[in-house]
């Protein structure tokens, strides 16, 4: 399949005075997969506003997933990587280069990685866009910036992911409390947390010593044999009560964990349970 590449904005000030800090470029991507990453190492400090999609951003070694309302920060002097994930990826960027600039973001508390902040400021994106290659307007490009940037600082400052998130918690609680729904799998538990795949399956057996897939399977298990042993729901009613796609599948699974079928479970557990002389 030939890349999908619909915006590719790349925007550009002529500035050259001795600023500490100024507004470098700007710009919008819209990209779909197949999509090799875009690595490079940056001496800018460079911000990006998700819209909609999904973005896969690389950082010391993680993949973060960047989703609408969300903004990913690259410092300067880090590896910059990034690629749309499989359902495209639509964002607007916006890079703030010179000297001070990596003090300028710490000052405002925006830290590496990745924070929630809310539907993107558009009007002001396109402010600077329609001043950036004008001469002498680089103090009101900066001001516009600094509006931006403002957005993002005051939530950075609390909920930046990498500090403040259990996120093996977080999984460990969507599937307790949703393993009855067949739709959920580890496409969606990492999705839900805004990680790769790889990167949440990793997360969650370093805490609990399982697999994702593994737990989840686990408590579908659990549920079934209890639903069986233990009540008298039909069975053929029980795989959507357990989280099971099919019935073909629940009974498939019941069988090869217990060697018998969900019925003659049933009818073993009551007559155990039947008084000795009766």
């Amino acid at each position: 399949m030939k890349e999908t590449l619909l915006i590719n904005r790349f925007l550009f000030s002529r500035y050259s005075g001795d600023l500490g800090f100024f507004v470098r470029s700007i710009g919008e991507h819209l990209l779909y997969p197949p999509r090799h990453p875009r690595v490079k190492t940056i001496k800018f400090g460079e911000i990006f506003w998700g819209i909609a999609g999904c973005g896969l951003f690389e950082y010391n070694g993680e993949i973060h997933r960047l989703k609408p309302g969300w903004v990913w920060y690259y410092p300067p002097g880090s590896l910059h990587s990034f690629m749309p994930a499989e359902e495209g990826f639509h964002c607007r960027w916006l890079a703030i280069e010179g000297e001070q600039a990596g003090e300028l973001f710490a000052a405002l508390g925006i830290q590496p990685g990745m924070v929630k902040v809310g539907d993107c400021p558009d009007e002001l994106f396109c402010n600077i866009e329609k001043n950036i290659r004008k001469p002498g307007r680089q103090l009101h490009i900066l001001q516009e910036a600094f509006k931006i940037l403002t957005i993002v600082s005051a939530p950075g400052q609390l909920k930046h992911l990498s500090v403040r998130r259990d996120l093996a918690a977080e999984l460990k609680q969507i599937i307790d409390e949703e393993f009855d729904n067949p739709l959920l799998n580890v496409d969606q538990l990492s999705a839900r947390i805004d990680r790769h795949r790889v990167t949440a399956s990793r997360i969650f057996q370093k805490r609990y010593g399982i697999t994702l897939s593994d737990y989840l399977m686990q408590m579908r298990h659990n549920e079934a044999l209890n639903l069986i042993m233990n009540t008298d729901i039909p069975p053929e009613q029980l795989p959507e009560l357990c989280g099971f796609s099919s019935k073909t599948y629940f009974y498939q699974v019941i069988k090869k964990i217990t060697g018998k079928t969900p019925e003659t479970l049933r009818r073993e557990e009551k007559i155990k349970r039947l008084p000795e002389n009766s």
